[in-house]
């Protein structure tokens, strides 16, 4: 408990905030408590027999968040077999967005789950690399456009969109992190259907009018994706935020606006070999 406490504290001291404002009772705190499937007695019994007991006005905690086992290769992460994988080495040689889509994605939720390189590296390009990055250059970088077309938003998108806020709110605070993730990436999947449905390779020498509003509704497609996926992956949704200009998005549908500059763009998600 006592660690607990004191590293609420530090955290606290750090940014000029009151500790008790996260432990204490006041009627706005909730808390999480996420911890591996070994330790369930003591979050669960033990914790908040230890609050209690203090009778100083202790919050007790919400929601207990249980994890099953990551394995590796099939087999637990042990330092006699010399099996172990460090966070820090693999955040120095990958993507830090690419793994923690792929942790959450694949992770032990609700059962063990199993990790190896191969996997994370066929994740990686299957779905960030050939359907997130080719879907960012098909908008992005395909027609030398230069600013935000002034076009008009697909009404089905644009109830699809909404849909996937609600549902993945939902999904998020009943802690099914899998569905939701999926359900963001089902959304991608759909932008990447209406993209090649329009043709807007056509539509650019036929009729620009609706040239216009094929690539406005995938430009707001792209800019609610990356708003949706900030709390997986918050370095490439920011990057994609700051390039289409759109500032203090909350957990809502959000457009970009007209006329916004779109110059070039580096790759956010890169293959791995």
């Amino acid at each position: 408990l006592l660690g607990y406490v004191t590293a609420t504290q530090k955290f606290c001291d750090e940014h000029d905030l009151n500790w008790e404002d996260f432990w204490k009772e006041n009627g706005r705190n909730k808390i999480y408590m996420v911890y591996g499937k070994d330790n369930i007695s003591f979050h669960t019994i033990i914790l908040p027999a230890l609050l209690m007991s203090l009778d100083e006005d202790y919050h007790l905690p919400d929601t207990m968040v249980n994890s099953q086992y990551l394995m590796i290769n099939s087999e637990k992460f042990s330092k006699t077999k010399n099996n172990s994988i460090t966070v820090n080495d693999m955040i120095k040689k990958y993507n830090t967005d690419s793994l923690r889509y792929y942790l959450l994605s694949n992770g032990p939720e609700n059962k063990d789950s199993n990790f190896s390189i191969e996997h994370f590296k066929k994740i990686n390009n299957s779905r960030l690399v050939d359907k997130y990055q080719s879907f960012l250059n098909n908008v992005l970088q395909s027609y030398d456009i230069k600013a935000v077309p002034n076009g008009v938003m697909d009404e089905e998108v644009k109830a699809l969109i909404n849909k996937i806020y609600k549902e993945t709110s939902e999904d998020i605070e009943n802690l099914n992190f899998k569905n939701a993730i999926s359900k963001i990436m089902n959304l991608l999947e759909s932008g990447i259907k209406y993209y090649n449905d329009k043709k807007p390779w056509i539509q650019r020498d036929t009729n620009m009018s609706e040239f216009n509003n094929t690539m406005y509704t995938c430009l707001n497609i792209i800019a609610n994706v990356a708003n949706l996926f900030e709390p997986v992956m918050p370095k490439s949704s920011n990057a994609i935020k700051e390039y289409l200009e759109i500032k203090d998005a909350k957990w809502e549908q959000i457009s970009v606006k007209p006329g916004t500059y779109l110059g070039n763009i580096s790759s956010i998600f890169e293959k791995i070999d």
